[in-house]
């Protein structure tokens, strides 16, 4: 069985109108363009732009080859209406800046006439509002513009909000399905807060436990080189295949097959349980095996069906449109792939 989830939307905004960024801020975010230097064809990149703190940056330019390695990186901050870069990387001087959707960076030593031009862009994940399958349970349904109905949750003092989102209540618990699941296709829409002068695990953190055993790492990682700890890593297993995550303030989704543990007749587990899942359209984990629980799971015991749990960490976190497709067999079942790269 394999299921076609979506097409990759990306749309590209420039000028006055990048002030309306979903994160508030105008600079962070995603640009793509080219390195452009005499004698050479132009290489095509991609730069994320990251908030550090009030009036900080720090920019990312990755090549687009096929090692998709991190060309440079600087950091800068904020003078006026523009953001200036500048610094060493890669043993070069560089220096340039972004402003009004474009990032121009220049290499600053002399005789060479390297520059890279990129333009501010909207990526959207190709899942985002997926509507559930025949026979899916909603176990958050999502209409814009209505409270949603969160009977289906343990923790009641989580927030509906107008938008038709659930925000995280923090330090009121975290909240667990109502209802059980083993074999399943999984569909979860989340959106991190923009929180500049958090860092690392401080930077809008939650997780999804499926079967409140395994945490799929739930952060705002946009701009990093990621691991276990960061956005789509199970945590202290396996880090991501590559950060698939977009700037705070957007909705991300995570669409994952999940394959329980298989027990025998005297119920001792045969087969652990396995994991695939895409993040924002891009495959990050195909036939992962989880031999065990991670961290702040339920690690004394496996089952066939548990319900899955969303982390209250203390941080705003809102979701949406939440749904489960219970699965015969999770075998050959895959997640859209390679929407974001």
């Amino acid at each position: 069985m394999v299921l076609a989830l979506g097409i990759l939307t990306l749309g590209m905004v420039a000028g006055a109108a990048e002030t309306a960024s979903p994160s508030g801020d105008a600079y962070i975010g995603t640009y793509v363009g080219h390195y452009v230097a005499t004698g050479r064809e132009d290489t095509p990149v991609k730069a994320a732009v990251v908030s550090e703190g009030p009036g900080l940056y720090r920019v990312a330019i990755r090549c687009m080859d096929e090692t998709q390695r991190y060309a440079i990186e600087l950091h800068g901050h904020q003078e006026g209406p523009r953001v200036v870069f500048y610094g060493h990387s890669s043993s070069v001087w560089w220096e340039g800046g972004a402003r009004d959707g474009v990032l121009t960076i220049r290499r600053g030593d002399e005789g060479y006439g390297g520059v890279f031009r990129l333009e501010k862009v909207i990526q959207h994940s190709p899942t985002e509002g997926l509507k559930p399958p025949k026979g899916a349970v909603k176990v958050l349904p999502y209409e814009a513009g209505k409270k949603p109905d969160i009977s289906a949750w343990t923790n009641d003092q989580w927030i509906p909000l107008e938008d038709g989102s659930m925000q995280v209540k923090p330090h009121s618990g975290s909240s667990v399905t109502k209802q059980a699941f083993g074999d399943m296709l999984l569909h979860l829409e989340f959106n991190p807060p923009h929180m500049p002068t958090a860092q690392g695990q401080g930077r809008a953190n939650s997780g999804l436990y499926l079967q409140q055993r395994y945490e799929v790492q739930i952060l705002d990682s946009f701009g990093v080189l990621p691991g276990s700890g960061d956005c789509g890593g199970v945590y202290k297993v396996a880090a991501p295949r590559v950060n698939a995550s977009l700037p705070p303030g957007q909705w991300q989704t995570y669409d994952i097959v999940f394959r329980a543990p298989r027990f025998d007749a005297k119920g001792a587990v045969t087969e652990p349980a396995r994991l695939t899942l895409s993040h924002n359209g891009t495959l990050i984990h195909e036939n992962l095996v989880l031999k065990q629980a991670t961290p702040g799971g339920i690690g004394d015991s496996f089952a066939a069906k548990a319900g899955f749990l969303l982390q209250d960490h203390g941080n705003n976190i809102r979701f949406r449109n939440i749904w489960v497709k219970e699965l015969d067999d999770a075998e050959g079942v895959m997640p859209p792939t390679g929407a974001l790269k």
